[in-house]
């Protein structure tokens, strides 16, 4: 037996849904993306402050920014826990000067973001002179509670 349904009359069953759809497409999609982008925001400027706070040799806030479980992958291939990251930055053994950041990009994905960017750093390790290195870097954040934080970074020349 043949299907004599017209296409006007398969249509005319998604009329109940076509309200919803349009309430979607006009103000769920947006506002989703609104939030994303938000976040991305957000993230970013943690990113920023956390670098800064590397500078500033701020043991408080690089504790607040970082996850308990934080590895931290230098361009030499050296890797910090968070504990070694802190205890080095407040010793002295590793001083940054400067972080400056370029070409950043952010992706969220619900409670996990990563961040790319070029880094301008200056930096001295176990009192030698201060360097100045080009660093193409990679973050991933974690949402902890309310704040995020970075889980592990790792940086090639």
């Amino acid at each position: 037996m043949k299907n004599n349904r017209s296409l006007t009359g398969s249509l005319y069953n998604f009329r109940p849904v076509l309200p919803a759809a349009v309430f979607f497409i006009l103000f769920i999609f947006p506002a989703s993306t609104l939030h994303a982008q938000g976040q991305s925001e957000k993230i970013k400027s943690s990113m920023q402050a956390f670098h800064q706070a590397l500078v500033k040799k701020d043991a408080q806030s690089i504790d607040n920014f970082t996850h308990a479980s934080l590895s931290y992958g230098h361009s030499n291939g050296w890797i910090e826990s968070k504990a070694e990251l802190i205890d080095h930055n407040k010793s002295g053994y590793l001083v940054y000067q400067s972080f400056r950041e370029d070409s950043i990009q952010v992706s969220v994905s619900g409670k996990v973001s990563y961040i790319r960017f070029v880094a301008d750093i200056r930096s001295s390790m176990n009192n030698a002179a201060p360097k100045d290195i080009r660093l193409k870097v990679v973050e991933v954040w974690v949402m902890d509670k309310k704040d995020w934080k970075i889980l592990v970074r790792q940086a090639v020349r």
